[in-house]
């Protein structure tokens, strides 16, 4: 009787998964072509400098992606941008991206934990990043799930959207 060598049984299952993962489908469409891909279409995605002058007119927040033009990682999160409900979040904040690769200044800048890509910040209405506000990985943090946008999603809904309003003096009511 033959029996499977553990190198047979691993091959077998990489090729198994390999399959799975093939016919898997993202859970939002992406055109055939794979679009534009960060989606500049549908999302307004601004330079770091343009970027950092438009959260000082707008007072919005901003969502600043570091990534480069041959990580594999980063193309598959550039799918992510396509769901529409991460594009209509997109609305609410001033969208960066910058390519590490040809900005490492900027990278270092906002390097805290690594300067791995893709790297997603969130960035307040008064310029400071928000370094609490991250993914689930505890080993590279603004390493958000690159397949599923659940997890950017859910980051893009729980940042709050606007620099806070000062409170204005106001006289006591008189009795």
């Amino acid at each position: 009787m033959l029996r499977p060598t553990p190198r047979a049984l691993v091959l077998a299952l990489a090729l198994l998964f390999a399959a799975a993962s093939a016919s898997a489908k993202p859970p939002f469409e992406v055109p055939a072509s794979g679009g534009p891909e960060w989606n500049d279409t549908a999302i307004e995605w601004h330079s770091y400098d343009e970027g950092i002058g438009a959260i000082e007119e707008t007072g919005r927040p901003a969502l600043l992606v570091f990534k480069t033009d041959w990580c594999p990682h980063c193309i598959e999160y550039s799918r992510v941008f396509h769901d529409p409900r991460v594009v209509e979040l997109a609305k609410r904040f001033v969208m960066i991206r910058v390519d590490r690769d040809d900005q490492d200044g900027v990278s270092a800048q906002y390097g805290k934990f690594g300067e791995y890509v893709p790297r997603t910040l969130f960035v307040r209405a008064d310029g400071r990043v928000d370094w609490y506000h991250h993914g689930a990985n505890t080993r590279y943090p603004y390493f958000l799930d690159e397949r599923d946008p659940a997890e950017l999603i859910a980051l893009m809904e729980s940042f709050p959207p606007m620099a806070p309003v000062a409170a204005s003096p106001i006289a006591a009511p008189r009795d």
